[in-house]
């Protein structure tokens, strides 16, 4: 990343520098959390094949909504500390078969701060998405550290396999961007998943995420809906083992989520987002 980084570990406290070398460095974690959204994380981030949501922004590209526009927001207090908080921001419009989107996400303070642009592109075929994104990530340290930026290509798909069976795959960072002087690679994943709907009111999604530094990691997630606005949600995920729980209401066009994720190591993960369908 930026050569200077170690210094700034002399001035933020003992318990923050701790818990953020363990958020930025533990196997499965890629700097901030790279997924957005409650109901994402709600789902243990087994997303991959999750058709219409607008937080797929974040996720895979080829799978943001087709038919509605969409504004959402969202925030997560990375293991119960302000230090740690993400602050998102997504939108959606469609057009007959093509959909264009964007998104913004903050994470950290003034001593250590990373920021993303995102902007998304999705083609719909008859039974087959085509998603691409161009993220702008920049790591920004607190004086007299510096900062740095840097461009990544995404690129995702999406089949409808059966009627409610789909299977999705995405890889980020396929143009393997390098970030300041000491040109450290962007994170690389590639992620791959079905989503099944054995039912009107239960949805089962599961996957397996490979970054290039880390083993391979299994995600798997429950979505049962007792009454049709309102949602309840469980996801678990391997290396690390990480659960999830939420839930989330939808009334007219407004939506609302709440998740809390738990890490062995860091523990919970509050979140909540806010959406709006046009």
């Amino acid at each position: 990343m930026i050569r200077r980084k170690r210094g700034i570990f002399s001035v933020i406290n003992a318990r923050t520098t701790c818990l953020l070398s363990l958020f930025l460095f533990c196997g499965g974690v890629s700097y901030a959390q790279a997924l957005m959204g409650a109901r994402l994380s709600g789902l243990a981030g087994a997303v991959t094949a999750m058709p219409d949501d607008s937080w797929q922004v974040f996720g895979n590209p080829a799978m943001v909504p087709v038919d509605k526009t969409t504004f959402s927001v969202y925030t997560r207090r990375n293991y119960n500390l302000a230090e740690l908080t993400d602050y998102a921001g997504t939108f959606t419009w469609n057009h007959d078969n093509l959909t264009v989107g964007g998104g913004a996400n903050s994470f950290g303070n003034n001593l250590y701060r990373q920021t993303r642009f995102l902007v998304v592109g999705m083609r719909r075929f008859k039974f087959v998405r085509v998603g691409l994104r161009v993220t702008y990530t920049r790591i920004s340290l607190a004086p007299p550290y510096g900062s740095a930026g840097q461009f990544g290509i995404d690129a995702g798909f999406g089949i409808r396999a059966l009627p409610r069976l789909w299977i999705g795959a995405f890889a980020t960072n396929i143009n393997s961007p390098k970030l300041g002087k000491a040109l450290e690679p962007l994170p690389q994943t590639l992620d791959i998943g079905l989503s099944w709907m054995p039912a009107s009111k239960v949805f089962i999604t599961t996957g397996i995420q490979k970054d290039i530094r880390f083993p391979v990691s299994v995600r798997s997630g429950i979505e049962w809906h007792p009454v049709s606005v309102f949602a309840l949600r469980v996801g678990v995920t391997t290396k690390p083992t990480t659960y999830a729980i939420g839930s989330g209401i939808s009334i007219g066009r407004l939506s609302a989520n709440i998740v809390a994720q738990h890490h062995p190591w860091l523990g919970w993960s509050p979140g909540i987002d806010i959406g709006l369908n046009l």
